[in-house]
Formats: structure tokens, C-alpha cells, sequence
């Protein structure tokens, strides 16, 4: 009975986790294209290292609504580099555009490092 009940909780965490939709992209979807549906969130990972004083600061994103943002260092070290982790939601169906920069705040722009964009192809799932 125990056996039966565990392979039926191990099958159903199975399925729940086939049925994730979850998009995560990081730098190497660059210039690319993903699709979602209205309503769909997909996460961006890029590396980072604020000791610096860069930060990615979201330059256009029409379409799209950031939803959560976050930075994980690699280390305990003070100064070590990590990822920031940006979670985003299509809101309106389209082709939507995603453009990052690397920046530092107080150069107002000029000391743009690196950039990140993504074409969000967003569609009704209705």
C-alpha cells in the first residue's frame, strides 16, 4: 500500500513537471526569439558583478512586464561576480521587444559594457 502510494505521488510530480512551460534563456538567446503565451512568464539569467557598478537596467520592454528581479553571487566573496535573474510576463499578444543594457547608472549610458535583446513572440491562448 505504502509502494502504491509513493509511485503514485512520484508519478503525479512526474507530470506536474512535464507540464511546465517554464522559458529560461541567458546570454547565448542573444538577438533571438522565443514564444509565449499572453499571460506566460519567461526568465533571463545574465551574468553580472555589481561590485563594479554595472547592473543590467531594462532599456525597452513593451509588451512585457518585469515581474521580479534578482542577483545570486557564485560566492561568499565579497566582490565576486554572479547572476542577475530577471522574471518577466507577456502581457499583450505580438511580437514584443526585449532590449538590456550593462551598465553604470551615474554614466547616464555612455559606459554601455554589453547589451541583451529577445524577441518575445507572445499569442492568446484563447
Amino acid at each position: 500500500m505504502r509502494i502504491t502510494m509513493l509511485l503514485m505521488l512520484l508519478a503525479l510530480s512526474v507530470l506536474f513537471a512535464a507540464c511546465s512551460d517554464a522559458v529560461v534563456v541567458d546570454r547565448t538567446a542573444n538577438g533571438g526569439t522565443i514564444s509565449v503565451a499572453v499571460g506566460g512568464r519567461f526568465t533571463v539569467e545574465l551574468e553580472s558583478n555589481p561590485s563594479t557598478g554595472f547592473t543590467w537596467v531594462v532599456v525597452e520592454a513593451e509588451g512585457l512586464a518585469l515581474i521580479e528581479e534578482h542577483w545570486t553571487g557564485d560566492s561568499d566573496l565579497t566582490g565576486s561576480p554572479g547572476i542577475s535573474t530577471f522574471l518577466f510576463e507577456a502581457t499583450s499578444a505580438g511580437t514584443n521587444d526585449l532590449e538590456m543594457v550593462y551598465t553604470q547608472a551615474w554614466t547616464d549610458g555612455d559606459s554601455l559594457d554589453r547589451s541583451f535583446s529577445l524577441t518575445v513572440s507572445a499569442t492568446d491562448s484563447g
